[in-house]
């Protein structure tokens, strides 16, 4: 039992102290540079980390890779890694829509963001799903701004009909 007990406080200890370092390096993410966030992500094993991605994509990312790795295989770590990594995306399991055992579905994601990191987003996906999940389909959402003009007309009119012929002048 005191074994027990001595392990038990060993594991708090252990975990208090990695959460003061990751609540310090996530303070400290807001000044790091560019470079320095690619070798941390590589050095922490953030294995969905993209190098071409701007710099407060990168900073998202690192920050809640945290919490993807502790959820990993769960519908909250893909929606957590899709949200920081591309801006957006929901998972939508198979008894949500009716799909086959096992199954999921991506939607609302940026089809723009999606088609530019494509291999990105698949290794988001292969990395942060459960293995025995089965990827049915992606819905992507196109948004575009534009100028939309709408008009109407609205026309009144009289038929006359116009024939030829004599015209008595008496």
């Amino acid at each position: 039992v005191l074994l027990f007990l001595f392990c038990f406080l060993l594991l708090l200890l252990h975990l208090k102290a990695s959460e003061q370092t990751h609540s310090s390096l996530r303070n400290v993410l807001c000044t790091l540079p560019e470079d320095l966030l690619d070798q941390l992500a590589h050095d922490f094993g953030v294995s969905w980390w993209d190098n071409d991605w701007d710099i407060e994509q990168k900073r998202a990312t690192f920050r809640e890779s945290w919490h993807v790795r502790r959820h990993l295989g769960t519908k909250y770590a893909v929606e957590l890694a899709l949200s920081t990594s591309f801006g957006s995306g929901k998972v939508q399991e198979w008894f949500e829509y009716g799909g086959e055992p096992n199954h999921y579905r991506i939607f609302d994601v940026d089809i723009r963001q999606v088609n530019d990191n494509i291999r990105t987003f698949l290794q988001i996906l292969e990395v942060v799903s459960r293995k025995s999940a089965v990827l049915d389909s992606i819905r992507a959402i196109s948004v575009r701004e534009l100028i939309l003009y709408f008009g109407a007309v609205m026309s009144v009119t009289k038929k006359f009909k116009l024939t030829t012929g004599e015209v008595n002048t008496d």
